[in-house]
């Protein structure tokens, strides 16, 4: 039943992925896009970047609290999950959606969220220019999913929810 749980979320996963990543190269192809002085591009960044932030940290929770099932999956596959899983507490992405997305107060302090402390981390985690938000999203999930390194989020989860289908079949969302 784990197995078939893990499965679904990963599906949801591959939706929120693909989506997120394709809406930031169809704003970005935008004639006259310029998220640093036109607002309305700026929110549909803020929207791309909240959307990637919160499926990151579903990734986070699904490769943390399934860990005992993946260890049980082939070598190279649990690697490469290991290692979405090590890159995305190196950007401190699951910190990131605690702390700031969604919060104007630090649950801590009670005070005002920093918002350039805020902007800071946000950069470490998506980029600071658009060459750098270009490969962010191209390493959650590139443009051409099928021909993706096997090293990008998208192609991680889907070998993974591939390979809880072997275990368990295509069966019926539940």
């Amino acid at each position: 039943m784990r197995i078939e749980h893990l499965k679904w979320v990963l599906v949801d996963l591959i939706v929120d992925l693909a989506t997120t990543s394709k809406l930031f190269r169809e704003i970005k192809s935008r004639e006259g896009f310029d998220p640093f002085s036109n607002q309305y591009h700026l929110g549909l960044c803020r929207l791309c970047n909240s959307s990637a932030i919160i499926a990151l940290s579903r990734l986070w929770e699904a490769l943390d609290g399934y860990n005992k099932e993946i260890k049980d999956f082939p070598a190279e596959l649990f690697q490469r999950a290991r290692s979405i899983k090590q890159e995305i507490e190196k950007k401190k992405v699951y910190q990131f959606r605690s702390k700031y997305t969604a919060h104007l107060f630090d649950k801590d302090t009670k005070e005002p969220l920093n918002l350039e402390e805020g902007y800071r981390r946000l950069t470490e985690i998506v980029g600071n220019d658009m060459v750098e938000l270009e490969e962010f999203y191209e390493w959650l999930c590139p443009e051409n999913i099928d021909e993706a390194p096997c090293d990008s989020v998208a192609a991680v989860v889907t070998d993974l929810r591939d390979y809880c289908s072997e275990l368990i079949g295509h069966a019926e969302r539940p």
